[in-house]
């Protein structure tokens, strides 16, 4: 009996699959993972997010997400750039002579 604590899922939300890999874009589980994550036991919820990690690995799911991150970062910091000159743009315009 696996006395290791019942995982919660992995699910994020983005549930969507791949047809490359047969994978969900968002867990990476399989659908016959995904629909018998309530049946199976605590042992084979924890086997497959062990299957999970491998496949994220495999796959470069962390490298690819951390990309994401970055150019998403990169968008909001350079619409908050141009926000910042716009507002600086119509506060200088407000104080000429």
């Amino acid at each position: 009996m696996d006395t290791r604590p019942t995982p919660i899922s992995p699910c994020i939300g983005i549930c969507s699959m791949n047809p490359e890999t047969g994978f969900c874009r968002g867990c990476y589980r399989t659908t016959a993972e995904i629909g018998g994550w309530m049946a199976v036991s605590v042992d084979e919820r924890h086997r497959i997010l062990e299957r999970v990690g491998a496949r994220r690995e495999e796959l470069g799911a962390d490298k690819i997400e951390a990309e994401r991150r970055a150019k998403r970062d990169q968008r909001i910091a350079e619409r908050a750039a141009r926000r910042a000159a716009r507002a600086q743009n119509r506060s200088g315009a407000d104080n000429s002579p």
